[in-house]
């Protein structure tokens, strides 16, 4: 009967796509200036060395405060051209200001609709200090997520 049970639950999680474990996920913030941008995408590959990732969501908008770059864009074409599987990105492109980089990357969604960002999860957050404290502290409120910011 227990077994059966579990069963269940596992079918449900599965089919409405929760995950019944918590997810380690890195979260890498643009910016519109390309030498802080790239020296976010190199500690992003650092950090991607030496832990494992369920997920790599890139935020950062096309042409935010007057720049010509697309942020997400350009962080997931070095991740990749990096060796990080392009399977594990997942680009946020509208992002222009901290708190869209936030509010952006907390609604998306997975294949099944489930949101990427769950409960439980272990959220790893690059960007500069000031940057990545303010959206860490939100995740770690709002999400119920354990944040850390590099």
């Amino acid at each position: 009967m227990r077994a059966l049970a579990l069963s269940l639950i596992l079918s449900i999680f599965t089919l409405y796509g929760l995950s019944c474990q918590a997810k380690t996920i890195m979260l890498v913030l643009g910016s519109a200036d390309v030498a802080v941008l790239d020296e976010r995408i190199d500690i992003a590959l650092r950090l991607y060395a030496v832990q494992d990732f369920d997920a790599v969501i890139v935020s950062g908008g096309c042409g935010a405060h007057g720049s010509s770059i697309c942020e997400a864009s350009r962080m997931f074409d070095r991740l990749t051209a990096n060796g990080v599987p392009e399977q594990l990105i997942i680009k946020e492109e509208n992002a222009k200001t901290t708190v869209q980089n936030y509010v952006f990357s907390r609604q998306l969604k997975d294949a099944h609709g489930a949101p990427i960002i769950q409960k439980g999860d272990s959220l790893y957050i690059v960007s500069n200090h000031w940057h990545a404290t303010a959206v860490a502290a939100r995740s770690a409120k709002y999400d119920a997520v354990t944040a850390r910011n590099f």
